[in-house]
């Protein structure tokens, strides 16, 4: 095994016994004004949507806020389009008041420079906007006219600002867009965009229906390869998303390390019905460990998420020997201090949500030296 594949097995094992809320993903709404072929949300067939309610969430935030701090938890807004939510900017403006770090992740069309000042008001620190290709290939992912121009418009607003720690792009890659990766890297380093996330369909929400968007095996080696070049030449930083193992050829080479899903161990989520979750992008009621309505966040957040958190490990008598070899290699004492201090500061540099939001967790503290 590979050495630096032993240390992240080891410090994953480790961070699985001991789980700390770092990143809360707020669904403000299940509401969306596109309807995406490939949404993971299903939004489209959403005509009874949801809003989370200020009243409602300022004071689980609140109870939240007084088990952790601002140097260890970011909150991530998401949706839906979270600004058809017309009360988040008393939500956002509640967190940064808190002193608490914000992200959005939006799909850009509604966009002013009213708006733009509204964001910078209310403390947002970081932005993540998708744009799936040309102009073709976006609406027609999206099944909205002239969404597009709005989205590529609404970039340039937040770059012209100069008011936020970073404006990244997220694209979706598909079998529509696959062909355009040059294309799109040229296009968004003239725009002077710093990030570009790439990631591909999961097959949950609205994309199940559309399974001939989805990559080919040879379409997703070209990917990797395009994001590992990159990786290699560009100024810009190009990375593919949190989702799944990519292989020893390829994980640790497309992004910043190997994959590791934070789920239940760093990362929850409250949908915009109130439901208690892990990561939004798992499909599965089954994954629902409570509601606010009826539970304590922070009650629910130490004492369950079992499901997340259990040494799966322990199943494969091969593994097993693995995770003894490893215990017996790797032990918590002065002499090796250093060494996991080292792979933590890489791992914090590595794992952010799914809708990375530009910002780094080792610059926040959220893994510091005090879990050795």
């Amino acid at each position: 095994m590979d050495s630096n594949l032993r240390r992240y097995a080891y410090l994953k094992n480790y961070i699985k016994k001991a789980p700390r809320l770092s990143y809360l993903f707020l669904e403000l709404t299940n509401k969306c004004n596109l309807k995406c072929s490939h949404c993971g949300s299903s939004c489209p067939e959403n005509k009874n949507y949801s809003m989370l309610k200020a009243e409602r969430i300022i004071p689980v935030m609140d109870e939240i806020m007084k088990k952790t701090s601002p140097s260890n938890m970011m909150f991530c807004i998401t949706g839906g389009e979270p600004f058809l939510n017309p009360e988040w900017y008393e939500i956002c403006e509640h967190i940064h008041q808190s002193g608490f770090l914000w992200g959005v992740t939006t799909n850009g069309t509604l966009f002013t420079p009213q708006l733009v000042e509204q964001l910078a008001d209310a403390g947002m620190s970081t932005i993540s906007i998708s744009i799936d290709g040309d102009k073709a290939s976006h609406e027609k992912l999206r099944n909205v006219d002239g969404c597009y121009q709005k989205t590529i418009d609404a970039v340039y607003l937040l770059l012209e600002a100069k008011k936020f720690k970073s404006v990244q792009i997220t694209t979706v890659i598909s079998t529509l867009n696959i062909d355009q990766l040059n294309s799109m890297y040229s296009q968004f380093e003239r725009m002077g965009i710093s990030s570009w996330k790439l990631t591909t369909i999961e097959p949950i929400g609205e994309a199940r229906k559309n399974k001939d968007l989805f990559l080919k095996k040879e379409q997703l080696l070209y990917l990797l390869e395009f994001i590992r070049e990159k990786r290699l030449n560009s100024r810009m930083d190009v990375t593919f998303g949190c989702n799944h193992f990519l292989t020893m050829q390829y994980d640790d080479q497309v992004r910043k390390g190997h994959f590791f899903c934070g789920a239940g161990v760093f990362i929850a989520s409250i949908t915009s019905e109130g439901n208690i979750k892990a990561c939004l992008d798992i499909d599965d009621r089954k994954s629902i460990q409570g509601n606010i309505s009826e539970d304590n966040f922070w009650d629910v957040w130490m004492h369950r998420f079992e499901i997340f958190r259990k040494d799966r490990n322990l199943k494969n008598e091969v593994l097993s020997r693995i995770k003894k070899d490893l215990n017996d290699m790797v032990k918590i004492d002065e002499e090796l201090n250093e060494e996991l201090k080292e792979v933590i500061q890489q791992f914090n540099t590595i794992y952010g949500p799914p809708g990375a939001f530009g910002i780094e967790p080792y610059e926040m503290g959220i893994i510091s030296d005090d879990i050795i």
